[in-house]
């Protein structure tokens, strides 16, 4: 009845609030592209995404409530970002680093492992970047977003 149909209309309007709240503070902060984004930053995304999913459907929840939890994680993503460019030791620490996986021809083992990266997977990175011979690599260098970037013999 009556009760049913006003719950759909909160529900909307709390959806296109979290709709509205996320689109600014995709323009607040700032353009990044997504094959540059950290892990961390996906997971920012992905959590963000969450957080506004669950409050429109929770009937508890209220619209404006959107905005106030958006607007928190929003501070926490732009303080840790923040942080990241001012304190580069603790920007390595959260963000991540770029590490020499291949020098000339050879995989630094102890680079995969810690990255957890297979031979097979190195090779699929290797095919990505046009080089079909680990001996034509002379460094290949493990992104901190996980893509790899290689200078060929």
């Amino acid at each position: 009845g009556r009760v049913r149909e006003m719950a759909y209309v909160f529900m909307i309007i709390k959806i296109i609030s979290g709709f509205i709240s996320l689109i600014v503070i995709i323009r607040l902060m700032g353009k990044k592209e997504l094959a540059e984004a950290s892990p961390l930053d996906i997971v920012y995304s992905v959590a963000l995404g969450d957080l506004v999913g669950d409050a429109a459907y929770d009937p508890a929840v209220k619209f404006y409530d959107i905005f106030i939890a958006v607007g928190v994680w929003s501070f926490l993503i732009y303080s840790t970002d923040l942080v990241s460019r001012k304190v580069p030791f603790l920007g390595r620490r959260i963000k991540g680093e770029s590490e020499l996986l291949i020098h000339n021809g050879q995989i630094m083992k102890k680079v995969m492992r810690k990255n957890r990266l297979s031979e097979h997977e190195v090779e699929n990175l290797l095919r990505q970047n046009g080089a079909f011979h680990l001996e034509d690599v002379k460094v290949g260098i493990l992104e901190a977003n996980g893509k790899l970037s290689v200078l060929k013999e």
